[in-house]
């Protein structure tokens, strides 16, 4: 059963970067046709790892994978809030945002997985 639902997080997590990739191409395109400006939309790619790590902690089957979606949330929300200087936040006043999720992701990575309690 451990083995089914991680070939359907890994399904759902292939989706995801398929559509990301079919989005990427849909919004070039635009871009060749000049019906959008791409240096516009730019800005936004740090979203894509929020969106990214979402999908994993809401498809995760063990701590490790809640860890590394947490992660990627803080990463993608830092670097669009210093981009977008919401805040306040700058590349110097907000790098303990970073020490914190790593600190997060090293403490679920250490609980033990609802799998192994049941061996």
């Amino acid at each position: 059963m451990d083995q089914l639902s991680e070939s359907k997080r890994h399904a759902r997590k292939r989706i995801f970067w398929g559509l990301i990739l079919v989005g990427l191409g849909v919004m070039f395109l635009f871009e060749h046709v000049e019906t959008l400006e791409l240096a516009m939309m730019w800005r936004f790619w740090p979203l894509v790892l929020l969106v990214s790590g979402l999908i994993d902690v809401l498809t995760a089957t063990r701590w490790k994978h809640i860890g590394e979606g947490l992660n990627q949330i803080v990463i993608g929300f830092w670097l669009f809030a210093c981009l977008e200087r919401l805040w306040g936040f700058t590349w110097a006043n907000s790098w303990p945002i970073l020490l914190i999720g790593g600190g997060v992701n090293i403490v679920l990575n250490s609980l033990p997985d609802r799998t192994q309690n049941k061996n």
